[in-house]
C-alpha cells in the first residue's frame, strides 16, 4: 500500500511538473520579447504629485512636447514662465502657457483660475533621441502669496 502512495506522488509531480515548466517557458518567452513592459503598451505618460492634475497623454514630437494641466488646487495660482522660474530638460529653450482649445499662447506669466484646464507647450530638440523621461518643475504663487511652490511635472514616452 505504501509503495502506490509514493507512485501516484511520483506521477502527479511528473505530469504537473512537465505543466508547469511549459507554462513557465512561455512566460518568459513572452517576457524576453517585451510583451509584459508597459512602456511597450503605453505610449506616452504625464504625471503631476501635486493638485495639478495630467489630462489625456502628452504630445512628445521631435521639435516640441506638449502636455494639458487641470488646476486642481482649489484656488487661483499664478505661473511664471520666465527665466530661473521653469526647470526644463537641457534639449527645451522655452515653455508657453496656452489657453485650453484655441492655443492662445504665452511665455509670460499667466493666472490660473480653478478647475482651469490649460496646456504647456516647450519647444525642444529631441530629433537624437527615441525615448523621454523628463520632469518640469513650473513654479506658482498663490493669490496673495510671496512664495514659490514647486509643481513636478514628468513626462515620459516615445517621441515621434
Amino acid at each position: 500500500m505504501r509503495q502506490k502512495r509514493g507512485q501516484f506522488a511520483l506521477e502527479f509531480i511528473m505530469t504537473y511538473g512537465w505543466a508547469f515548466l511549459v507554462v513557465l517557458i512561455v512566460v518568459s518567452t513572452l517576457a524576453y520579447m517585451g510583451v509584459f513592459n508597459p512602456s511597450q503598451v503605453a505610449s506616452s505618460r504625464c504625471f503631476s504629485k501635486t493638485g495639478i492634475a495630467c489630462i489625456g497623454m502628452p504630445l512628445i514630437e521631435k521639435d516640441k512636447v506638449a502636455f494639458t494641466l487641470k488646476n486642481g488646487l482649489g484656488m487661483s495660482i499664478l505661473i511664471d514662465t520666465s527665466p530661473g522660474k521653469i526647470d526644463m530638460p537641457a534639449a527645451c529653450n522655452a515653455v508657453y502657457l496656452c489657453n485650453q482649445g484655441d492655443l492662445t499662447c504665452t511665455n509670460t506669466s499667466r493666472a490660473i483660475s480653478e478647475d482651469d484646464v490649460f496646456t504647456v507647450v516647450s519647444y525642444c530638440n529631441l530629433s537624437t533621441v527615441n525615448d523621454i523621461h523628463e520632469d518640469y518643475t513650473l513654479k506658482y504663487t498663490k493669490p496673495q502669496g510671496a512664495f514659490d511652490y514647486p509643481m513636478l511635472v514628468t513626462i515620459s514616452g516615445r517621441v515621434s
